[in-house]
């Protein structure tokens, strides 16, 4: 059986290539299996590329290619295109894209020189994104409770918990509705998944941001809490001194304004519940299973209830030094 289903993969897989123009598939092999999607990567005369299956709809992921395309001068994937100009292939009832393949490694802990590479890029894409214009949103799958989808949460998410997590589920949906972000801060196209599978690195050089399955338009602020939260805490705390050097990189491209700096708490602990109540929300609908949900639960909710108490103070201004250059930018 699992010879056959390989003779399949490979079918599958040189048809898309030949649709693409790549010729002949010399070798495939899976890539680490997401929440939403399948990926491979495939050698050919051409070089070599991975093949992405998506579940979104083509309209959601002409989003994602049309913002993959506009950031062509930053280290992120490049979408292949079909003959036609698509970049989108629709086959046997499933969408599917091409990139080119981007040679680096992850690395579970990034080194200071790394973060503020990582903060440099984020800042480099929010810049570069001010010009991005799309017909229409693509709502965030794991951000923006809104009132209506918290409900939700509540009627299909909840009742489905062990008992045991339940009351802090009630603890993490508070923390989520009041740490909810005002419309009006700056904005523009974010990632919003900056997690280490999603870093490429290569020697002391940060070579790719992957996976844009989660970007959509949003306040950065947003995306520099998810950093923080992914790439900043360490045993329910937050690191100073990993803080700096990730704004430092970042605000040599873009500076926050007074105002970003004073809800920057707030942008963090709104990214670490809403990233836990997704958590849940993969576990009700088995794509997680308890025990990573569990994991997950130790190693995010003590900052929910730590940087929660104080989300409406000056928050992380106490730790990263209010820099005279902040401006408005929006």
């Amino acid at each position: 059986m699992e010879t056959f289903n390989r003779q399949k993969t490979r079918q599958l897989l040189q048809f898309i290539a030949s649709q693409y123009g790549l010729e002949l598939v010399l070798s495939h092999r899976s890539l680490k299996k997401g929440f939403i999607n399948d990926s491979w990567m495939i050698v050919t005369p051409k070089g070599h590329f991975v093949v992405r299956r998506c579940l979104r709809e083509s309209r959601k992921l002409a989003f994602e290619v049309r913002l993959l395309d506009h950031l062509k001068p930053l280290p992120v994937p490049r979408v292949v295109h079909l003959p036609n100009r698509q970049a989108i292939l629709r086959h046997q009832g499933s969408s599917y894209i091409v990139f080119r393949y981007i040679v680096g490694h992850h690395q579970q802990t990034l080194s200071l020189s790394l973060l503020r590479q990582l903060g440099g890029l984020l800042g480099r894409m929010h810049r570069l994104g001010r010009s991005f214009t799309f017909r229409s949103n693509r709502e965030p799958l794991t951000h923006l409770f809104t009132p209506k989808k918290i409900r939700w949460f509540n009627r299909t998410v909840y009742p489905k918990l062990p008992s045991d997590l339940r009351q802090q589920y009630l603890a993490v949906r508070s923390a989520a509705q009041l740490s909810t972000l005002p419309t009006d801060l700056p904005h523009g196209p974010i990632h919003l998944d900056p997690k280490p599978l999603n870093i490429l690195v290569r020697g002391n050089r940060l070579v790719g941001l992957i996976d844009f399955d989660f970007a959509h338009i949003g306040p950065y602020i947003l995306e520099i809490g998810k950093a923080l939260q992914r790439q900043c805490s360490h045993h329910g705390k937050i690191v100073p001194a990993r803080i700096k050097a990730l704004l430092a990189g970042y605000e040599r491209y873009r500076p926050l304004t007074l105002r970003e700096r004073l809800l920057l708490q707030r942008g963090f602990v709104n990214a670490v519940s809403c990233h836990l109540l997704l958590c849940y929300f993969l576990y009700t609908r088995r794509v997680i299973s308890l025990a990573v949900t569990r994991g997950l639960h130790e190693q995010f909710f003590p900052l929910v209830i730590r940087y929660m108490q104080t989300v409406n103070s000056s928050g992380f201004n106490g730790i990263v030094k209010r820099r005279a250059t902040a401006r408005r930018a929006n």
